[in-house]
């Protein structure tokens, strides 16, 4: 699996690169990012440009990490935490899955910008890979368990290719479903998963 972005970095270096990565996001959120440059984030994070420069090469890579660690909460709520199936009836959305999306709706304008058809592939991408990796392990150590006949991998795909699909229709929809909804469509894909009893084998490929 790969590693989640700035893993094993000195605390400081951690704080500082958050404070870049709150800064961009904060613009994004304000102006089209098409119209930022690097000195406009530089000087909403108080920093220098070779502060800049000395953690990223771009807006691009900072804007690729900063969405990484926004979208790492969803990651975690779809995949890490089998205990969500406890926190709710089937037909309903957990609380902490209808949390993680009002997350996601806070920065609704940033998430339309890069999910879109002219937004960054690349994190899009990397997220839909991370979410099918943490299910593809799930399945294989058995902390979940899937009631479709499928092939492990073939599954972890498909139901991270799913939750991106109503994430993508989401952040685009000129009509905007409520969070309330979102969650449900989300819990509609995740509860077609079942908590495993932790040992059971994988399907085979």
């Amino acid at each position: 699996m790969a590693k989640r972005p700035d893993d094993d970095c000195d605390p400081r270096v951690l704080r500082t690169r958050r404070i870049l990565h709150e800064a961009l996001l904060e613009l994004a959120h304000e102006r089209d990012l098409d119209t930022l440059s690097i000195a406009d984030v530089a000087e909403r994070a108080q920093v220098n440009r070779a502060t800049f420069y000395a953690h990223y090469r771009s807006l691009d890579e900072l804007l690729d990490v900063a969405l990484q660690f926004e979208l790492e909460g969803l990651t975690t709520a779809v995949t890490s935490r089998t205990d969500i199936f406890e926190d709710a009836e089937l037909d309903e959305p957990p609380k902490y899955v209808l949390a993680t999306v009002r997350t996601l709706e806070r920065r609704l304008a940033v998430y339309r910008r890069v999910f879109s058809s002219n937004g960054s592939a690349k994190v899009v991408h990397g997220f839909r890979q991370r979410i099918a990796e943490e299910i593809e392990k799930k399945l294989r150590d058995g902390s979940l368990k899937s009631v479709r006949p499928l092939p492990t991998a073939v599954e972890a795909y498909a139901v991270a290719g799913s939750l991106v699909a109503i994430l993508v229709y989401w952040f685009g929809a000129k009509s905007r479903p409520s969070s309330q909804r979102v969650a449900g469509w989300l819990w509609h894909v995740l509860s077609e998963m079942r908590p495993g009893p932790g040992g059971a084998r994988s399907r085979s490929e």
